[in-house]
């Protein structure tokens, strides 16, 4: 998956964009690297807190949701699989794709793909 599906996705999706700005970018701030499923689920956990919709999905709808997200930024290599948890991938982003963000101020998608 390139990151311009990865952004249409993230555009498209207010959780998984949601997702990606909270979880990714920030373990692209932290220089952490390592994405746990641990932390995943705290991320569903807040949004189970701060949504009602959320909270009424069931463990299995979380999980799916969950193997989901990680299948994109995998197919986005983005993530790659360890084992125990994800290495989390810095993508090289083609200037013009960066240039066209900042034309359509597209920050936030910025902030997430730059871990500004």
């Amino acid at each position: 998956m390139q990151s311009t599906n990865l952004i249409s996705i993230m555009n498209m999706n207010r959780l998984f964009n949601e997702f990606m700005y909270e979880v990714y970018r920030g373990e692209l701030l932290l220089g952490d690297a390592r994405l746990h499923d641990y932390e995943i689920e705290d991320f569903f956990n807040r949004k189970r807190v701060e949504n009602a919709q959320i909270a009424d999905w069931t463990e299995e709808t979380v999980e799916r949701l969950a193997g989901i997200f990680k299948t994109f930024c995998r197919e986005a290599e983005l993530l790659k699989d360890r084992g125990d948890y994800d290495e989390v991938n810095r993508p090289m982003l083609d200037l013009r794709l960066e240039d066209l963000l900042q034309a359509k101020h597209a920050h936030r998608n910025l902030a997430v793909l730059l871990g500004r």
